[in-house]
């Protein structure tokens, strides 16, 4: 799904729509452009244009609310893998492999979930299954170390459903009959726009704006339902730089 080439095809889609109203409109019959005619049309539109401009805004809207809760995922990930990191710190030297497969995680998992490719984004559970088990057979020296490894198992534990809570939404897709329907009724709003139209530069210059401004809230829609690539995308290093690289 390139958000680029959909947000060009809808631009020329809404053009093509502006183009061919104007050329109808010069060889419809003169009592077919009217004033009765033209409210009809004006009341017909006006009932399609509040339900575009309802789902669009519904599009935006849910794309940007999900967009958000990836990125807050994001953050969080990043300060649980930091406070494990702290807390094998304080545990001393017996957590040191621990402390050191926990930061070679952290960084295959920013490399999985910013890979392109898709098979590669599929994060790799069995390193970080190995490691719980490594850390559930530590064995603590006394009281503050017993405590630091059951805060770090319940911090460990929370990094694992947060892992796979996300690796569950990365499959979500867009939902294309609503954005098809959406661009359908555009088109006949801008076609419609047209037909009516005075004909002059500036009416069609006002149409040609108005289509490349939908074609953009398209854009922004596809982009933001893909929140780790294209030209918004939640940043890698909010993860990379959770835990210092061994």
């Amino acid at each position: 799904m390139n958000p680029s080439l959909i947000s060009l095809m809808v631009a020329a889609a809404l053009m093509t729509a502006v183009w061919l109203g104007l050329y109808v409109r010069r060889r419809l019959p003169e009592h077919h452009l009217c004033s009765e005619s033209k409210d009809t049309v004006k009341i017909a539109m006006g009932l399609v244009a509040t339900m575009s401009a309802l789902l669009l805004g519904l599009l935006v809207s849910s794309t940007q609310d999900s967009y958000k809760t990836v990125q807050n995922q994001v953050i969080t990930l990043g300060a649980e893998f930091s406070f494990i990191d702290r807390i094998l710190s304080l545990y001393g030297p017996e957590a040191a492999s621990l402390q050191t497969k926990t930061r070679a995680i952290t960084k295959a998992t920013a490399q999985q979930m910013w890979a392109a490719d898709s098979h590669t984004k599929i994060i790799n559970t069995h390193a970080g299954d190995a490691l719980y088990i490594e850390l559930l057979h530590l064995k603590p020296n006394n009281e503050v170390q017993e405590n630091l490894k059951a805060q770090a198992i319940t911090t460990f534990l929370k990094v694992g459903q947060l892992r796979t809570l996300m690796q569950v939404q990365a499959q979500k897709t867009m939902t294309w009959p609503l954005l098809i329907a959406v661009v359908f009724w555009l088109v006949v709003i801008f076609f419609s726009f047209s037909l009516f139209s005075p004909g002059n530069a500036t009416a069609s210059f006002s149409l040609i704006v108005s289509a490349l401004s939908v074609a953009v809230a398209i854009f922004l829609i596809l982009e933001l339902n893909q929140p780790f690539h294209g030209v918004i995308h939640i940043a890698p290093e909010l993860l990379e730089r959770a835990v210092p690289h061994s």
